[in-house]
């Protein structure tokens, strides 16, 4: 017997996948805010800190607006089409992405290791 691959319609996995944007968005504003707040007013004097919160707020802009992209974009295609998810989540590595891309709920807990040197 064959195993039937998962299928999705492309607007609803567009959907999808800017609900993740939309939650890369929210981890990088809490990482600007964190930094921002932390540097107090050594930012004027570290140009790599300075430098380190712009790339942060960048981050979080572009997300924010890949999101506001794919959802908008996501409305204007026929929902006829399907792609297979089994295929498309290969190369994925953080198993909770995966699962909400499938429409499950990821388990919780966490997705890698903190490292600070």
């Amino acid at each position: 017997m064959e195993r039937q691959l998962a299928e999705v319609a492309l607007p609803e996995l567009m959907l999808r996948i800017g609900r993740e944007l939309e939650s890369l968005h929210a981890l990088a504003e809490a990482i600007d805010n964190a930094i921002g707040s932390s540097a107090d007013g050594r930012l004027s004097h570290d140009a790599d800190a300075r430098a380190a919160l712009q790339n942060a707020d960048l981050l979080r802009q572009i997300a924010g607006d890949l999101a506001a992209f794919l959802v908008h974009l996501a409305g204007q295609i026929p929902s006829e089409i399907a792609v297979s998810l089994d295929r498309s989540a290969t190369p994925l590595k953080l198993a909770a992405v995966a699962a909400r891309l499938h429409g499950r709920k990821a388990e919780n807990g966490s997705e890698g290791d903190v490292r600070l040197f």
